[in-house]
């Protein structure tokens, strides 16, 4: 069932689980949850589309580095509403305690993980993770040149199915016929209330714009808000903060364009490595450095990939320009012209991955909401080694190239004269509720269950300890699993 809560008579609700939140982590939990036996009660904040209200509530403070509010989406589905469908796990090293980065380390594995990565690719249509091994793309893709040395890796971003991007255009007609899920509308939550007698919640508190007011119950919470709102919620809630670590180790994936590939001849198919190509699904490639460079060079694991600049011939041009003022020949003078342009150079775009720090973080702002709860202030900027981590991947990929006969990277990284002033987030917000197995540096265990609370979760990339390159949404869904798996056998 799916309503507006304003249309609720009654102001106690109660369930069995309630989540909070509606984009890929609260649908992929109420998806799994929908035939476990257990009542489910899921809280949107917004509607089925955003409205200028209910984005008013993610308003923010910045610090430094800037944050896009356009993939902050305060309706029905989320973030899925808005992305563009990147699909990849993330690395084993990702995973790993890395002497060089501090707070590294998960309290799991990749493999692990890896039966719940394949579980998600099932629910969503998304790519097996044998897809993403540069071998089995290899088989597919006998017309593009694949960079793969000792020094230097390719690794592959998947792209969903178009149709499957938007989970609430997919799943909306499922939770509306569902008789154990209820997903209520325009129902924000304003406080989490604990019993502290007993290390529990003990009811949410929700109101309205209308000015109604709902108590709710569970035997389980999760919040599943977002990586920067569900920090907010806990700590305007003062819940699961006694050590100070809720909304720190704020991660994101800076990217900007910044150094040129001058190729050495443009017979050289790299098309792989600048848009998505139809192998065996559609796939865009990257390079990055490989796990044994990344440990001897003691770096982060980031990684490029190209955007190719167009030259044509300028005789061929002009030749060909006097047929297109003819409009019955400028179909045919187009066509022409894909063959009579080549790619000189390419541009590097570069995707970092960030030093978990617990000086990046969120806090709250002096500025608040309609209900008088404090808005996110987010601060955010780059860290030395983040920096030294993208000098060794140009410095090595500059040798590589060269190497390999791809051609010459001009990098003002390699030159330590980028300033790096143009570098945008990704939208990828994570870190925030961080898991581990400490609770003095971290915010929920293993099984995202928050340390101090018996039967408060958490679901999102706010649980990631690292974040390596990857697009985080298939570790979203596949964390979520996990968790779902978790409470159905509470």
């Amino acid at each position: 069932m799916i309503k507006d809560i304003n249309t609720v008579k009654d102001s106690f609700l109660d369930a069995d689980v309630c989540i909070i939140g509606t984009g890929a982590a609260g649908i992929t939990l109420g998806l799994e949850l929908a035939n476990s036996g257990k009542k489910v009660i899921m809280l949107e904040s917004g509607s089925m589309q955003k409205t200028q209200v209910s984005q008013s509530f993610y308003d923010l403070e910045n610090t430094n580095l800037a944050i896009d509010p356009n993939s902050r989406i305060r309706a029905f589905g989320g973030t899925t509403t808005v992305w563009g469908g990147g699909w990849k796990p993330l690395d084993p090293i990702d995973f790993e305690q890395r002497d060089w980065v501090p707070f590294s380390g998960w309290p799991m594995t990749r493999e692990t993980l890896s039966p719940y990565y394949e579980r998600a690719a099932k629910v969503f249509s998304g790519p097996a993770l044998e897809t993403f091994d540069v071998q089995n793309v290899s088989k597919f893709s006998k017309n593009n040149y694949i960079l793969d040395t000792n020094n230097v890796k390719t690794t592959f971003l998947r792209i969903l199915p178009h149709e499957k991007w938007d989970f609430a255009k997919n799943y909306q007609k499922l939770f509306e016929q569902s008789a154990s899920v209820d997903v209520f509308f325009n129902a924000p939550v304003t406080k989490i209330v604990l019993d502290n007698k007993h290390q529990k919640v003990s009811e949410l508190l929700v109101q309205t714009v209308l000015g109604k007011k709902f108590n709710i119950r569970a035997g389980y919470y999760v919040v599943a808000c977002g990586g920067i709102e569900n920090a907010r919620l806990l700590l305007f809630s003062d819940v699961g903060n006694q050590n100070d670590q809720v909304g720190r180790y704020y991660m994101d994936h800076p990217k900007f364009v910044s150094g040129n590939v001058m190729l050495k001849t443009r017979d050289l198919n790299l098309s792989l490595y600048w848009k998505p190509q139809n192998i065996n699904g559609l796939a865009i490639a990257g390079l990055q450095l490989s796990e044994d460079v990344q440990r001897n060079l003691g770096v982060l694991n980031s990684y490029v990939h190209f955007l190719p600049g167009y030259v044509s011939d300028q005789y061929a041009f002009l030749a060909l320009k006097v047929f297109a003022s003819n409009n019955v020949l400028s179909k045919t003078f187009r066509a022409l012209m894909r063959f009579y342009t080549g790619i000189s150079k390419v541009q590097v775009r570069n995707f970092m991955e960030q030093t978990p720090s617990p000086e990046n973080r969120i806090s709250l702002s002096d500025r608040k909401d309609m209900f008088d709860n404090p808005l996110a202030k987010v601060e955010w900027s780059l860290s030395a080694l983040d920096k030294q981590s993208l000098f060794a991947l140009h410095t090595v990929l500059k040798k590589e190239l060269e190497q390999s006969g791809v051609g010459r990277l001009a990098s003002p990284i390699c030159e330590h004269t980028e300033t790096f002033a143009s570098i945008r987030d990704a939208s990828h917000h994570m870190g925030t509720t961080r898991m581990g197995g400490d609770p003095r540096y971290s915010v929920v265990d293993e099984n995202c269950k928050v340390h101090s609370i018996d039967n408060l979760f958490v679901a999102g990339s706010s649980v990631f300890p690292t974040s390596g390159h990857a697009n985080p949404t298939a570790t979203i869904i596949a964390l979520t699993i996990r968790l779902a798996d978790h409470l159905k056998s509470s």
